[in-house]
């Protein structure tokens, strides 16, 4: 899939795109209208949509600035965590993952803060399709796992 972008969630441009979402697979990821819930009271975090060149709504994050940083032993501040990062059902296995997050470092400077220097995440060790997305994206696993909710994470990163 190319000349996919990036937008910060606004609910005028976007309510009747993520109503429209489709997510078979709740497990490991959120619902857009959760995590847009979930981010209205907290100016730390940032919905993010994934769209097409037909201006279609086929994915969705939260960067959450500054999370967690004992959890994910973050030693420096110039971080944000990748939460909750999704693509729509009838785009999954298109890439679309895997091209968002080649150029994060251009959106999350352009929109959110050009000081930013790392993007974490953590993701469920059984779910193998996203660690080979975020793989083929750059990031990169740490050697320990972390006990989650749901089970055992694989933490995994990427440097500017």
């Amino acid at each position: 899939m190319n000349n996919l972008t990036l937008h910060l969630y606004t609910e005028s441009e976007c309510s009747l795109a993520v109503k429209n979402y489709q997510l078979s697979n709740q497990i490991n990821s959120q619902h857009p209208e959760e995590v847009i819930r979930t981010s209205k009271d907290d100016p730390a975090r940032y919905p993010v949509g994934i769209y097409d060149k037909q201006a279609n709504l086929v994915g969705f994050m939260c960067l959450h600035v500054g999370a967690s940083p004992d959890f994910y032993d973050m030693e420096n501040e110039n971080y944000v965590l990748l939460r909750s990062m999704s693509i729509d059902d009838r785009y999954q296995g298109q890439g679309v993952g895997t091209e968002s997050l080649r150029f994060i470092f251009d959106f999350i400077s352009k929109e959110i803060d050009s000081h930013i220097t790392d993007v974490v995440l953590a993701v469920n060790e059984k779910n193998i399709g996203a660690q080979k997305c975020y793989e083929k994206a750059g990031f990169t696993p740490r050697p320990e796992k972390k006990m989650g909710r749901l089970g055992w994470l694989i933490v995994m990163d990427k440097s500017r």
